[in-house]
């Protein structure tokens, strides 16, 4: 985790102009539907995208992240707003909620970062009141094992802080695993630039070549994988196949 914080607090000034502002705030609101007395979390806020669209609609929103970096931006953004969320410095395996504290708790694409996404399912499915609505938005993989393990491979050459992104079946069985009730699990997908895909992870100089020479080499030999995941456009723009899979589900009563 540890890393994840010292990467995070780096490239937070970068991440609140690009992939935070790219966050569908809209997306987000009607998967979550906050009530306006509801209370609702968002883990791993991040610059505070997703916790500030959703402050309008509800009683409270908590936003808590690791990163003291990315907590500031959040604060940065929140200023002069007529509600703004309340943001904490906590880690999700050990939040500091009592059980059943919220309405709804939302994440949005962070799951691919944690070791043990089991147990931070389970303690975000802990603080959920019964009857509560939980929503996860995170990256998707393949179905295959072989074209999974390559696609996780890659993106741990761009990013040192991933952990691994699970394919829809597997991000399904997570959920329910912690007594969850799967609702829906909706499918986005485009292409991505491959250059703003480097660019949003600050991927050094070294990284760089290293995914230039395998992608090259995967494609010179039409091999499955980078045959499936990447494009290339007829004006010379590489793009690579982006999946994003929102997850809405309802805590069982007790």
């Amino acid at each position: 985790m540890d890393t994840v914080v010292t990467r995070f607090d780096a490239m937070a000034p970068e991440y609140a102009a690009g992939q935070a502002r790219r966050l569908a705030g809209e997306r987000l609101l009607a998967a979550a539907d906050p009530g306006p007395g509801d209370r609702v979390l968002d883990v791993a806020t991040g610059t505070g995208a997703g916790a500030l669209a959703l402050a309008d609609r509800a009683a409270l929103v908590v936003g808590i992240d690791a990163s003291p970096g990315m907590l500031a931006e959040a604060r940065r953004a929140s200023t002069g707003h007529p509600r703004p969320p309340l943001l904490l410095r906590a880690r999700v395996e050990e939040m500091p909620f009592l059980d059943a504290s919220f309405d709804t708790v939302v994440c949005t694409r962070a799951l691919h970062h944690w070791r043990d996404p089991d147990a931070t399912v389970s303690e975000m499915e802990r603080v959920l009141r019964p009857g509560g609505r939980f929503v996860l938005a995170d990256n998707l993989t393949y179905e295959d094992g072989r074209l999974a393990r390559e696609h996780n491979r890659i993106e741990r050459l761009r990013d040192p802080s991933h952990a691994r992104t699970l394919s829809e079946p597997e991000l399904r069985s997570l959920v329910e695993a912690q007594g969850l009730a799967v609702e829906s699990v909706e499918v986005e997908e485009r292409l991505r630039p491959v250059a703003e895909w480097l660019d949003d992870a600050l991927a050094d100089p070294t990284a760089r070549r290293a995914l230039d020479e395998r992608i090259a080499g995967g494609r010179a030999r039409a091999d499955q994988f980078y045959a499936e995941h990447f494009a290339e456009s007829p004006d010379g723009v590489l793009s690579l196949r982006y999946r994003l899979g929102w997850l809405t589900a309802r805590k069982t009563d007790a």
